[in-house]
């Protein structure tokens, strides 16, 4: 597969009756996304399993997410997380990196920036074909390389990379006032948790969408001021102690 950039965020999607195409909508990040490398169309429109989905109500959650906890490299057949509630043998799975930007951003820019020689934005679909543990295996093998990191470390595991649960639907309907919604992004209070942000399913028959398809607001947060432990951050840029703790999101 042709590398693909993600040049823009996907606004909400309102009146549109499509054709089988998977349907990808994402928030993920408020920069001009890098090359986002993934292996050849091996699923299509999916297989359909999970039959025909009517949503009747708003900010309808569909995706199930979960933390990578070790790094996966290229060629890898399984994932580490800290959960694999809600994944089943025969899943969809999409591995995605949100975050992990390690280059230098100058606070208040408004430009975009490259981001091509960092992980983020990297993403590829997989099947699962046996759970264990804390232990997602699949196949094909990844392609791209991404970040995890164990609980313990409050630094690291803010650039961790999330598995999202894809479903596979035949038709898809949203009714008029009703809504498909992401995930909040990093909604624990410490902001640990690193997933959501995109919906992500598979329909092979019609999606017909009378109501709203959105991850507005949803995806990675922007940069603020910690104020960690009370330490009276003021301002962007302060150092701790007396202000902001030294962190990376």
């Amino acid at each position: 597969m042709t590398p693909h950039k993600i040049s823009r965020l996907l606004t909400p999607l309102q009146g549109v009756r499509g054709s089988a195409a998977a349907l990808l909508a994402l928030l993920c990040a408020v920069f001009a996304a890098p090359p986002a490398f993934a292996d050849p169309d091996n699923f299509g429109n999916g297989n359909g399993h999970n039959g025909a989905l009517t949503v009747t109500t708003a900010n309808r959650v569909i995706n199930t997410y979960t933390r990578l906890t070790a790094n996966a490299n290229a060629g890898a057949t399984t994932v580490s997380v800290n959960s694999i509630t809600g994944f089943a043998v025969g899943d969809l799975i999409m591995v995605f990196q949100s975050t992990g930007y390690t280059g230098t951003v100058v606070t208040g820019a408004q430009a975009p920036f490259d981001a091509a020689a960092t992980p983020v934005g990297n993403w590829n679909f997989a099947r699962v074909t046996a759970r264990a543990g804390t232990t997602l295996t699949f196949a094909p093998a990844l392609t791209s390389n991404f970040t995890g990191s164990p609980p313990d470390n409050d630094i690291t595991l803010r650039s961790s990379a999330q598995v999202i649960r894809v479903p596979e639907y035949t038709d898809v309907t949203i009714n008029a006032g009703a809504s498909l919604s992401a995930r909040a992004w990093s909604s624990d209070a410490e902001f640990r948790d690193t997933v959501g942000g995109l919906v992500v399913f598979f329909a092979t028959g019609t999606v017909t969408n009378n109501g709203t398809i959105s991850a507005a607001g949803a995806g990675f947060r922007g940069g603020e001021k910690f104020n960690g432990s009370g330490d009276s951050c003021t301002q962007l840029d302060e150092e701790w102690e007396g202000g902001a703790m030294t962190v990376s999101y």
